[in-house]
């Protein structure tokens, strides 16, 4: 067929799609037999190039069980079939993703757990590198590498959506509209935060709040596909081992954390740590947890990794009492379950070899792990590093020949609820002596309350080199996408077609803005380090789109913090609790 195409074009223009149909239904069939054969790595890169046509002919669903049919030949295993599945499964990762979603998703995470479980005990480095890559947000790298942007100013639909969403909002309380469907207790918000976006079903829609919620949630999975619309046809985002040792400096230990698997569906957790010389080193660590597991959480049924109940829980206890025993034990736990002792002794030498600085890359719900406050008994990481976050390693590209920002300048803005409030949230007393003393440090005036406009925290964000911001902050659970914080409301008016001036500035709000050159975002607000993650580690809410946008540093905070705590750790609100997520290696 190639041939003919190659001799008389006019063949293919007019039979081209028969002709790939045919195509990918003989390299099915051909695989298939393989597969019987027990030839399962010969097989694979026929399934693949099946599916490469499929998409190209719109074929969806026949391409998806194609992809089954990937997962299942590695989850036989088989001689060469481990290097076979990641090397064809990442060929075709990001237009199988793109074009499938969440069935996609879950069936390429399937993939890649298989062909590390048929590794048995023969670790290959750099395949666990290309691992990594490939099921730690591999769309969203390629988006930050592709510098995607999205401006829902420019979208009819995304407008309309809003609309309705603004209009429904009208008539609810403030409190409703807040938080439109509370979960419940703390342990229960905990597992929401911990399982996978776009798990939960739709609410019923009996009540304007729990339609207020499907809004939001549909305009979330509406954001998110609009942004990636251009993302197909790009070039994927993997990094090989060269690549991040060239932008590590020589006091710096990258962590990259991965959930996955062994044989007999053993759940891990991988790590594989690089330094600025030397092979990478992994250590792996077994599990009780399953690879997967359901939770039933205010109506909810959610799906989540098996770790994810026992992060849940930690976090719960951090945020409630520390005289009351259950935070050592949990961290304990915690610390036991992701590090092994060979990880603990290996971290020991490096600290004593004068590494200083740990990167950590979580994965799934390990993004919700303060692993500073992790330790072996003979104190926490935080004693021995300097801890940042660093949300995905594509991340690493733009330290590569980046050249420095060519802004000036800082901006320091707080809201203390004492007026200006139409949320009804309470006053923030500790925000007016904390912007003081930062504005004092940076010399330079802080905003305070009517000065701490959307419009004016926004061109800050555009144009200064260092921001901070001291005001509440609401995760959203539901739909990231309305991950929000919380500033003085706009006198008059809105222009069209910006957002009600309430003073609430949204995720979805930042994805179509130049933050380039935005070398630190200081952020003294509460919940302001979370956001949500799909099966594929794929990062939404605040942290993921202010660093999309191109924000080079965000500090802040993991969870709910008290006002005075603000002052005390420095801001943002609380100590303990903060984290530093990064695209840099040095803090």
């Amino acid at each position: 067929m190639q041939r003919i195409g190659a001799v008389d074009a006019s063949f293919l223009a007019e039979y081209g799609q028969a002709a790939l149909y045919l195509m990918a239904m003989l390299h099915i069939n051909q695989g298939a037999t393989l597969t019987n054969a027990a030839r399962g790595a010969e097989a694979l890169p026929l399934y693949g190039a099946a599916i490469g046509w499929l998409l190209r002919l719109e074929l969806v669903p026949t391409a998806l069980d194609v992809l089954g049919r990937m997962v299942d030949v590695a989850q036989r295993g088989g001689e060469g079939v481990a290097d076979a599945a990641l090397i064809n499964l990442g060929a075709i990762a990001l237009p199988i993703e793109l074009a499938g979603g969440q069935r996609a998703a879950e069936l390429l995470q399937a993939g890649y757990r298989a062909a590390h479980a048929a590794f048995a005990e023969d670790v290959n480095s750099e395949m666990v590198t290309v691992l990594c890559g490939l099921a730690k947000g591999h769309v969203y790298g390629t988006a930050l590498r592709a510098g995607l942007r999205w401006d829902y100013r420019q979208d009819p639909e995304a407008r309309a959506r809003l609309d309705a969403i603004a209009g429904l909002e009208r008539g609810l309380s403030p409190q409703a509209v807040r938080s439109p469907q509370p979960l419940g207790n703390e342990v229960q918000d905990e597992l929401a935060l911990v399982s996978y976006i776009g798990s939960a079903t739709p609410r019923p829609g009996a009540e304007p709040a729990e339609v207020l919620h499907n809004l939001r949630h549909a305009f979330d999975a509406y954001a998110q596909r609009a942004l990636l619309a251009e993302a197909h046809g790009q070039k994927p985002a993997l990094l090989f081992h060269d690549d991040i040792q060239a932008v590590l400096d020589p006091e710096t230990v990258l962590l990259d954390v991965l959930l996955t698997e062994r044989p007999r569906g053993r759940s891990v957790v991988l790590t594989r740590v690089v330094t600025a010389s030397g092979p990478p080193e992994v250590f792996i660590n077994e599990v009780g947890a399953a690879t997967s597991a359901l939770a039933k959480v205010g109506g909810l049924q959610l799906r989540m990794h098996g770790l994810a109940p026992q992060v849940a829980l930690l976090r719960a206890s951090l945020r409630g009492d520390p005289e009351s025993g259950e935070v050592e034990p949990a961290l304990a736990g915690m610390s036991a379950a992701l590090f092994g002792t060979s990880l603990w002794q290996r971290l020991g030498r490096l600290s004593a070899e004068g590494k200083q600085h740990l990167l950590v890359v979580p994965h799934g719900p390990l993004h919700f792990v303060p692993f500073h406050l992790l330790g072996d008994g003979e104190g926490d990481l935080a004693a021995r590093f300097t801890v940042t976050y660093l949300p995905n390693v594509a991340l690493l590209l733009r330290r590569k020949g980046r050249a420095p920002s060519t802004r000036e300048g800082s901006a320091v803005f707080g809201h203390t609820f004492r007026a200006g409030n139409p949320f009804a949230l309470p006053e923030l007393p500790s925000v007016e002596q904390e912007v003081a003393d930062i504005a004092a440090a940076l010399g330079v005036h802080a905003e305070l309350d009517a000065g701490a406009t959307r419009t004016a925290v926004l061109e800050a964000l555009r144009t200064r080199r260092f921001v901070h911001l001291a005001t509440h902050g609401l995760h959203s659970v539901e739909a990231a996408a309305f991950h929000a914080l919380f500033l003085w409301p706009e006198p008059g008016p809105a222009p069209a077609p910006e957002p009600a001036g309430d003073g609430r500035l949204h995720a979805y709000e930042l994805l179509g803005e130049p933050l380039d050159g935005l070398e630190v975002l200081s952020l003294g607000s509460c919940s302001s380090a979370l956001g949500r993650f799909d099966e594929s580690d794929n990062l939404r809410g605040l942290p993921g789109t202010l660093l999309l946008a191109g924000a080079r540093a965000i500090l802040a905070a993991l969870w709910p913090v008290r006002d005075a705590a603000a002052r005390r750790g420095g801001s943002p609100r609380g100590s303990a609790s903060c984290r530093r997520v990064n695209d840099c290696t040095r803090p």
